[in-house]
């Protein structure tokens, strides 16, 4: 058994509880144009997310839950948000990190 697999549980989480991690790789990235195609994807009547997003608990100043990848399928969400297609209550499934050592790994 893969000792980092072990170290992650699923949770379904609510996008207004999500934001992006500051240590994800691509944080000060602006949005690609791709978005748009993939919101699309992610749409109530489209595929859906099929893959969880790798999340940390936030800290004090932080959301609830901070996103260390899936920051396009986030920002696909968010569009959605912007569109009037999905509300803020949505449930989002990650896959939470933890410890801080299974980051890291």
């Amino acid at each position: 058994m893969n000792p980092q697999a072990s170290q992650l549980s699923r949770v379904v989480v609510a996008l207004k509880d999500l934001d992006l991690a500051p240590e994800n790789p691509r944080f000060l990235e602006p949005a690609d144009e791709l978005i748009p195609d993939l919101a699309q994807s992610l749409a109530p009547d489209a595929a859906g997310q099929l893959l969880p997003l790798l999340v940390r608990k936030g800290g004090k100043k932080e959301k609830p839950y901070m996103a260390l990848d899936g920051r396009r399928r986030l920002l696909g969400f968010r569009m959605l948000l912007e569109q009037g297609l999905i509300t803020n209550d949505l449930e989002i499934t990650t896959e939470l990190c933890e410890p801080q050592e299974a980051i890291r790994s």
